[in-house]
């Protein structure tokens, strides 16, 4: 998903932790960070341009409501526990661009799915 866009500064907002979040733990730990479940409720959890990408996967591995926001406008993603993953975008061809990568994956697109 990042690969489309250049590399750039970006935070994850986390707003719900559902289960403890120990792929996010262990990002933390490999850039010095010790922390606990408790302590990461509704956090902004800041990351370079190298280290992004590695701080998306971490998250999107656990169960927690979240926003990433990259500090360009490219593009924004809210993505729930429940392995929804919404992209928002003032430009279409973006979010077309990152959703067929997606389906690419294995990915599965929800049409006319509206987030409440």
């Amino acid at each position: 998903m990042l690969s489309l866009v250049p590399a750039a500064d970006a935070a994850v907002q986390i707003e719900q932790i559902v289960f403890d979040p120990v792929n996010l733990i262990g990002f933390l730990k490999t850039q010095g960070v010790v922390s606990t479940e408790g302590e990461l409720h509704s956090v902004c959890i800041s990351a370079t341009s190298d280290q992004a990408a590695n701080l998306l996967i971490a998250t999107l591995s656990d169960w927690i409501d979240f926003w990433f926001v990259r500090q360009t406008d490219e593009f924004r993603i809210f993505a729930d526990h429940d392995e929804y993953t919404t992209i928002y975008s003032n430009n279409l061809q973006t979010v077309a661009e990152i959703g067929s990568l997606l389906k690419s994956k294995g990915f599965r697109e929800i049409n006319g799915w509206l987030r409440a």
